[in-house]
């Protein structure tokens, strides 16, 4: 018998999924939540504390990533072949990419988790922007990245 659903491979669904692409997928749908509560920010200002809960779990996600990725180019047999996977790791445009968002997010958060509920006041209508700013220039990059892996 053959057919897509009948092989021998009986773990078929286990190989397509990555665990790398879940992760990246997750926070991709967060970002949704996340777009929506900057936008919300400045007429809601308790949305601050979710928000900073989200970019959170989103810098986890990242973080996820990256090991998962160290982790397979660390998996080389020989030493040498180890510090060339690292350098095309890297040194790649994706890589790059990668590091935008994560430190975007990173500041996104810090002034959140200082500022609180008060980033919607007057005083720190700068925080405020910085804020907004880094959210979306770091979904641009997560798109970016994604428009770069499907190609």
């Amino acid at each position: 018998m053959s057919g897509v659903f009948l092989t021998h491979n009986y773990f078929l669904l286990l190989n397509l999924l990555d665990p790398g692409a879940l992760l990246f997928g997750a926070a991709l749908v967060l970002f949704g939540s996340v777009i929506t509560l900057a936008c919300l920010l400045r007429r809601v200002p308790s949305a601050a504390m979710p928000l900073f809960g989200v970019l959170v779990v989103i810098e986890f996600l990242f973080f996820g990533m990256f090991v998962m990725d160290v982790a397979v180019a660390s998996s080389a047999p020989a030493s040498f072949s180890a510090v060339t996977s690292f350098q095309e790791l890297f040194a790649t445009h994706r890589w790059i990419l990668f590091q935008l968002p994560v430190l975007l997010i990173g500041t996104a958060s810090v002034i959140l988790a200082v500022y609180r509920e008060r980033i919607a006041e007057r005083h720190a209508s700068e925080a405020f922007s910085i804020v907004l700013v880094s959210v979306w220039a770091s979904f641009a990059a997560v798109l970016a990245i994604l428009f770069e892996a499907l190609i």
